[in-house]
């Protein structure tokens, strides 16, 4: 069976094809380095690796996503929902529609108000 004329929601984001070859190309460098140190090593020898180590992680960093708090999409840097329900992600503003159109959640704000 095959998946024509279906296509996957995922993309590629811009700039990973170029980051993970960049990747790619840095880490057998700093292998080969590694390997080749002496046993006992003069610290100086190192520094050259620690700046490749370095170079490396600032690629790599680039490859992981961005932080988002709220785990939204719609919202990255919005409000957390401490109080969200099992299930709901923990998007404040997200949550706050789903309470609003939600009637069990309707039912539930309005017998807390009511106390």
């Amino acid at each position: 069976m095959t998946s024509v004329g279906k296509h996957s929601s995922y993309r590629v984001p811009t700039g990973w094809p170029f980051l993970m070859r960049e990747m790619h190309n840095k880490l057998p460098g700093i292998d080969d380095r590694i390997a080749v140190l002496p046993d006992p090593a003069d610290p100086t020898e190192y520094e050259d690796i620690a700046d490749a180590l370095w170079d490396l992680f600032l690629v790599v960093k680039n490859l992981a996503p961005s932080p988002n708090a709220t785990g939204c999409q719609r919202h990255p840097g919005g409000p957390v929902d401490t109080e969200a329900p099992a299930g709901w992600g923990r998007c404040l503003l997200c949550n706050h529609n789903r309470r609003i159109s939600h009637p069990e959640a309707k039912k539930a704000m309005e017998s807390a108000t009511s106390h």
